[in-house]
């Protein structure tokens, strides 16, 4: 039953009667996919499993494999740069730069209390502010548009992603960007504010990761 389930869950139905020169490398990917789970290892390593598939089946394949994965209480290492798959699925993530552990952390105190630059725009958009005389960094979702406020903000456009828009800006001579569910026209300013328990800060020498 183990293994029709994920036959099933991975679109494979339909292939298994070919050989596998018959197969696309997606098709291939999915079957050394069911080939790992299905022997339930105590440790099973997957070094880019979802790189070479479909974005149609990509999702569902996913959540799928957690879900079998979390039953079956197989402790895994997923190797990935796709940042949504750390994200998502994650229990907790190792950030290696240069073969030297940066972080080892759930993926929301990675995400918001990064330990240096390097893990914190690894995981996603920051945004540069000057706040009580010093440089710190916020994420796009923290920023807030509001009616007047010390800090403004230049639209250069923005871009549509089916629920919000992503906005770029400027900001002190420097990209910004914060998601609105409106858009607004190049050239526009705008005034923004933010929660300062949101604001991230690095040494110096922290900083050197983002040159």
């Amino acid at each position: 039953k183990n293994i029709d389930d994920l036959v099933d869950v991975t679109g494979l139905e339909t292939l298994l009667n070919r050989y596998p020169y018959q197969l696309s490398g997606g098709e291939r990917q999915r079957v050394c996919i069911v080939r790992a789970i299905i022997r339930e290892p105590d440790l099973l390593l997957l070094d880019e499993p979802f790189s070479n598939l479909d974005k149609k089946i990509k999702k569902s394949i996913i959540d799928h494999v957690e879900s079998i994965l979390q039953q079956k209480k197989i402790t895994t290492i997923l190797v990935t740069h796709d940042i949504n798959n750390i994200l998502n699925i994650s229990d907790k993530i190792l950030v290696f730069k240069g073969g030297v552990l940066q972080q080892y952390d759930s993926p929301q105190n990675m995400y918001c209390h990064p330990s240096n630059c390097y893990c914190a725009e690894l995981l996603g958009d920051l945004n540069e502010i000057n706040f009580q005389g010093k440089k710190h960094y916020i994420r796009p979702e923290h920023i807030k548009i509001v009616e007047k406020s010390k800090y403004k903000i230049n639209i250069i456009k923005s871009l549509y992603q089916g629920k919000d828009y992503k906005v770029k800006a400027t900001h002190n001579l420097n990209e910004f960007h914060f998601y609105s569910k409106d858009s607004y026209e190049p050239k526009t300013t705008l005034y923004f504010d933010f929660d300062s328990k949101n604001l991230i800060f690095f040494n110096k020498k922290c900083e050197s990761y983002f040159t």
